[in-house]
């Protein structure tokens, strides 16, 4: 070899030693440990749920419980795009465990506590039977962990034999390099019962939220109430509905339970919306009965009113064209929506008939009553 060939190949073979694999900058780096509040359980994962929901957001990580339903012509994935720098921390799935008999008093400190969780179990599997342990859900558990600016998308998804395309609920995230947050519904919408119910305390059975208005209420149905929500005005859009329950070790149904629904609409324009929680051969003792005014600004939000009684095609006040609704009503020429029922019963004895097209014709009139008095 000569000393040219020679010193070509030292460097060749130098260059060689110095190449590093073009590699994403997340695989550069060991997986990150998740943070204790991570669920590592089945039990964890079931408490996690009841506190936050699906979703919680916090040191940097993004811990995201899915619940599984124990079906065998179902199977989930999980999608991710937008970002290309992130780290999926771990995806853990976790079953029940039936608890043991723990047997005779061993004098260890959480005796009691096993002994009490192994009895609840026998009289749940008594009340609702073996086979019902078949039919306890999974819960995943998905730790992600951005490192790149931009939103992240995760797309958790669901495939039935018998359907084509998949159920996808998508979650999206904002990092913008030291914040990390959520930016779907899921971000201000309760998920959970502690959630639900500092909400509603806050916010009351109707509330808005940007360009969305949100309906949170509680029915019974076994006593035979039922959600009854009328809008009427402009064109609306339902974004989502769901219900938010206590999740439990042992999801043994319970009867007489009351359920927490929650529906989202987005308004095109001004919208009376009424909400109804009762029995129909019930109407003068309702569960709950609400009736609000949601008005469109110029920058798209929304705001909040009270209706004005007896407006039926939901312009901002009561005029002429209100008492030829009513009156098209009574002689069945014409349907009135749930929203507009509850405002045209201006005589409040929870029917609508020619009493309230009385009262609505002398308030135009006479002005006996004021126009712009709520309905509730």
């Amino acid at each position: 070899m000569t000393k040219r060939n020679r010193t070509a190949a030292l460097v060749s073979a130098a260059m060689m030693l110095c190449t590093v694999p073009q590699l994403p900058a997340y695989a550069l780096d060991p997986v990150p440990a998740a943070p204790d509040w991570v669920p590592a359980s089945y039990a964890e994962a079931v408490s996690f749920t009841n506190e936050y929901g699906m979703t919680r957001v916090d040191d940097g990580f993004i811990c995201i419980v899915r619940i599984q339903e124990p079906d065998n012509d179902r199977t989930y994935d999980v999608q991710y795009s937008g970002i290309p720098n992130y780290d999926e921390v771990s995806d853990t799935l976790y079953s029940f465990e039936a608890p043991e008999d723990p047997g005779e008093n061993d004098g260890s400190e959480d005796y009691w506590k096993r002994r009490s969780e192994y009895e609840d179990y026998q009289r749940n599997i008594e009340y609702a039977g073996e086979d019902f342990i078949a039919h306890i859900p999974k819960y995943e558990v998905i730790v992600v962990m951005p490192e790149s600016v931009g939103e992240l998308k995760v797309e958790l998804r669901a495939f039935q034999k018998a359907l084509a395309d998949p159920y996808v609920q998508e979650l999206t995230f904002a990092y913008d390099g030291r914040t990390l947050e959520e930016t779907d519904l899921r971000a201000w919408l309760p998920d959970s019962v502690k959630e639900y119910n500092i909400y509603t305390r806050e916010n009351g059975t109707v509330s808005v939220h940007d360009d969305l208005i949100a309906v949170c209420a509680d029915c019974n149905y076994s006593t035979g109430a039922k959600l009854t929500v009328g809008l009427n005005g402009a064109e609306y859009e339902q974004v989502t509905k769901m219900y938010v329950s206590e999740n439990r070790l042992l999801p043994v149904p319970i009867a007489g339970e009351t359920s927490r629904i929650v529906e989202v609409y987005r308004p095109a324009g001004d919208v009376q919306i009424t909400v109804f929680v009762g029995r129909e051969w019930s109407l003068d003792y309702p569960d709950d009965e609400t009736a609000k005014m949601i008005e469109v600004q110029p920058d798209g939000s929304l705001t909040v009113k009270e209706p004005v009684a007896g407006d039926l095609n939901a312009d901002g006040y009561l005029g002429i064209a209100d008492a030829v609704l009513l009156s098209k009503f009574l002689y069945a020429e014409q349907e009135l929506n749930a929203a507009q029922i509850m405002i045209a019963d201006l005589s409040g004895d929870r029917h609508v008939n020619a009493v309230d097209l009385t009262v609505m014709k002398r308030a135009l009139f006479s002005e006996i009553i004021r126009i712009d008095d709520p309905v509730i």
